[in-house]
């Protein structure tokens, strides 16, 4: 052994495990920027190489039972835990034997207990969601989060610190900190330090370097044996990438990285002449070169070709009920809770007494003290961490306060929630419910009464439901609890709450619901035919149901209405011959008409080849103002609806 070698390049030479998954890491990653720049690889390639033995200390700490969340940099944290060369280089040609069947590429990475995504930052509140599950389950796993120092611009990343450390559970966020955030320094992206981030929040800080093997390993034990015992704790290790940001994209001076490669401790050890690390270094080539033919020769995936074939549209009465609707829905909670021990709720003051904003929760903090869970005002972290709940096996159901916040979980919806099950095959399975006040017509103004679940429509991976006071919301749920193989938005409008549920009669009229899942309900003249078709949802089906009395009442038109349920994926099957016979559509909706549910309901009519004459869309014209009349002018109601029908039919 050469007297030049650093103690910790002895250390890594005596440690021969340890070694061989280093170089395993290393060479794999070499493999990959070689497959890349010759084509075979699309897209692009974040590698890690310098960043090695972070990755190996903390996951070589860790446990099977414990959870680790990953980046897009996570080859290293990937095969540290799996040690899955042939499904990561698979993985990356893009073929079937991949370890996401060739989905998800460099950045999309699922095994066992192990996930990765591309978006900075996202998946911290999913670790806070796991972690909170092992809490609940009394288990003494943990959930260990890798972050880069850039991710600390992202606010998602704050909001799971502070949820982590208010519940005390058991995360552990790694920080490789390499000096750079893509292409700009640190200290030009992050003002103060990492350390002071994690004393803000009272969470336990523990620090090393990469360059110090022994100080790495003995901080990495450290700090997991610190969380496990119920502290989160964030180690922040001092680091360097090797190579490029992404592929080749590297502006750094050919001198800062060739220093950097001086210190690094595993490049100190292959300049040794050694049998041991000649022979570890043919078998890691020989490994990864046996991966590359294996997944050359593997097929690419096919594309998911969805079922053209439709079941036939059954009609049935639609069952009498008479229930508040806040109360079917607390009953739902209650019913849910009490059965089911993996049920949580989340959501910004729920707790009791308060029960939040519209009361809906009540009493059920006190009742099942440990699995309604008060937040803080974080509707990211708060959906992430239902998200997490539901990847650990339990049942989280997630309020957020108004509808119109929504958007701020954006991104843990389309990006997070919605794809997992996709990119692991079905291994991840999401079963998270969404449920948000909606709309206006109570006078709480322009952010407090926006119907915004279009812009969550035509998400691929998720459901969009909305109550309406024909069915009671917990016959609805229920429909929803036992679909819940992906996670779903339920949207309850405000001004249902403290409405009866339940088909009141309407002279000359008739209801009906179609069999099966997520009804559509139906108002159907009983004398005589149709002449125009509505089409609703939500807390339209009132304003619609009295703009068809007007309409026969003051000019004798005959009209058919029509309420979903589910509003995305969108099915128009059970519409169909109402509108061939009429050729004629009124849709209804109170948020904003272009590009929305009316929109694709016309969109797929036509496609369907239905005839349509006359068509008419109704929609929010404008901004939700505070002020009553204006408001009630602003958002369709039974007048504007009664006049659009008598408009329609000449």
């Amino acid at each position: 052994m050469t007297a030049h070698l650093t103690e910790s390049a002895r250390h890594l030479l005596a440690d021969v495990e340890l070694l061989r998954k280093a170089l395993t890491i290393r060479r794999t990653e070499e493999r990959l920027l070689q497959l890349c720049a010759e084509g075979a690889v699309r897209g692009t390639v974040h590698t890690a190489i310098g960043q090695e033995l972070p990755a190996l200390a903390v996951i070589g700490a860790l446990g099977t039972d414990d959870w680790v969340f990953s980046n897009h940099r996570g080859h290293a944290h990937f095969l540290a835990r799996t040690d899955d060369v042939e499904g990561l280089v698979a993985e990356l040609l893009g073929r079937t034997t991949g370890v996401c069947g060739g989905l998800g590429g460099s950045q999309h990475l699922h095994a066992k207990r192990f996930m990765s995504n591309g978006i900075v930052g996202g998946l911290t509140p999913i670790a806070v969601g796991t972690a909170l599950a092992s809490q609940l389950a009394g288990t003494d796993a943990i959930s260990v989060i890798f972050l880069g120092d850039g991710a600390f611009g992202e606010g998602v990343v704050y909001e799971a610190l502070n949820i982590a450390a208010c519940w005390k559970l058991p995360v552990l966020i790694v920080v490789e900190n390499n000096g750079y955030a893509q292409s700009t320094p640190t200290a030009a992206a992050l003002a103060g330090t990492i350390r002071l981030r994690a004393e803000a929040f009272d969470i336990e800080y523990r620090n090393a370097d990469s360059w110090n093997l022994s100080g790495l390993l003995s901080a990495a034990r450290d700090a997991v044996t610190l969380c496990r015992s119920g502290r989160p704790t964030l180690l922040e290790i001092q680091t360097y990438r090797l190579s490029a940001h992404s592929k080749g994209d590297d502006h750094r001076s050919r001198g800062e990285i060739d220093e950097y490669r001086a210190r690094d401790v595993l490049s100190q050890v292959l300049t040794e002449n050694d049998d041991l690390i000649h022979a570890l270094e043919r078998s890691a080539s020989a490994r990864v070169d046996d991966a590359v033919r294996h997944g050359m020769e593997a097929a690419y995936p096919l594309p998911n070709v969805a079922a053209s074939t439709t079941p036939p549209v059954l009609w049935t009465e639609v069952a009498p009920a008479s229930e508040v609707a806040s109360d079917s829905i607390y009953r739902f909670l209650h019913d849910t809770l009490a059965a089911n021990d993996a049920a949580v709720l989340i959501g910004e003051d729920i707790g009791a007494p308060y029960g939040g904003a519209f009361r809906i929760t009540r009493d059920l903090g006190h009742r099942f003290p440990a699995r309604v869970r008060s937040t803080p005002i974080s509707e990211a972290a708060i959906v992430g961490t239902g998200c997490g709940v539901a990847l650990a096996g339990g049942y989280p159901i997630v309020e957020i306060m108004f509808g119109d916040f929504l958007p701020l979980a954006f991104d843990q919806i389309l990006n997070h929630a919605a794809k997992f099950s996709y990119l692991s095959r079905g291994a991840a399975m999401v079963p998270l419910i969404v449920r948000t006040p909606m709309g206006g017509r109570r006078g709480y103004g322009a952010t407090h009464s926006q119907s915004l679940e279009k812009h969550f429509m035509g998400i691929s991976g998720i459901r969009v439901v909305a109550l309406n006071s024909v069915m009671t919301p917990h016959a609805l749920y229920s429909d929803v609890l036992a679909h819940v193989d992906q996670p779903c938005i339920v949207i309850e409008h405000k001004s249902l709450y403290a409405r009866r549920a339940g088909p009141e009669p309407v002279p000359g009229f008739c209801w009906a619901m179609t069999q099966g899942s997520f009804p559509v309900v139906r108002l159907s003249p009983t004398a005589a035919a149709a002449s125009v078709t509505v089409v609703c949802y939500g807390q339209m089906l009132d304003e619609v149901t009295q703009a068809v009395l007007l309409a026969f009442q003051e000019e004798e038109i005959i009209s058919e209405a029509y309420c979903l349920s589910l509003i995305s994926p969108l099915q128009v099957d059970a519409l169909s011959d109402s509108v061939s016979r009429t050729q004629t559509l009124v849709c209804v909706e109170e948020g904003s008409g272009e590009a929305g549910f009316g929109s694709e309901v016309v969109a797929q009519l036509v496609e369907r080849g239905v005839s349509l004459r006359r068509v008419r869309r109704l929609g929010a014209t404008g901004i939700v103002p505070a002020a009553g009349s204006l408001e009630m002018e602003t958002i369709p109601n039974a007048r504007t609806v009664c006049e659009a029908i008598k408009e329609i039919c000449g």
